[in-house]
């Protein structure tokens, strides 16, 4: 079953540059995240590998709201068990350009499990997106940096601190 799962994962993965000339596919793809995350039991290592494959998908996301939440929040913790972190991080960074408290909530779920720190960029970006959206972003922020910490990370409170200066200087 797990190698069935896997499999559709990849191939579903695979179209992920012809989403924006087929609009249906999106929802499609909704549809089976949450049909394939439901066989999914994070109580074991192959459930959460799994579940971090699934990550995969958030190539797929364009925006975090109350129809996808759960669903991302349930998967998005597991991404760093098979090396998926880096394209969490990246499309979590895309999405909070339009999104930031969202992008910065799931971010929060995932530092409650691991600290993934493989998109410097991606990271980065987040953080002066939750700044520069007021200041419940900035507490949003503030909140990650201390997730990280509690895992001994230190470079995202640097990161925020320059945002912070450079936000309030200019």
């Amino acid at each position: 079953k797990t190698e069935e799962i896997r499999g559709i994962i990849q191939v579903i993965w695979s179209f992920r540059e012809d989403v924006d000339s087929n609009p249906d596919f999106q929802d499609k793809v909704y549809k089976l995240w949450f049909e394939l995350s439901n066989l999914i039991s994070t109580d074991t290592q192959e459930g959460r590998d799994t579940a971090s494959y699934l990550c995969r998908w958030f190539v797929f996301v364009n925006q975090i709201d109350d129809s996808n939440q759960d669903l991302l929040n349930k998967i998005a913790p597991y991404a760093g068990e098979q090396y998926n972190s880096h394209e969490l991080l990246t499309s979590i960074s895309r999405i909070s350009n339009s999104n930031p408290i969202a992008s910065g909530v799931l971010l929060e779920e995932v530092l409650k499990i691991s600290a993934p720190e493989h998109s410097k960029e991606a990271i980065q970006q987040l953080l002066s997106n939750l700044v520069d959206s007021g200041a419940d972003g900035e507490v949003q922020a503030k909140i990650i940096v201390s997730g990280y910490l509690k895992y001994g990370v230190t470079h995202p409170a640097s990161w925020l601190n320059k945002i912070l200066v450079a936000s309030s200087s200019g």
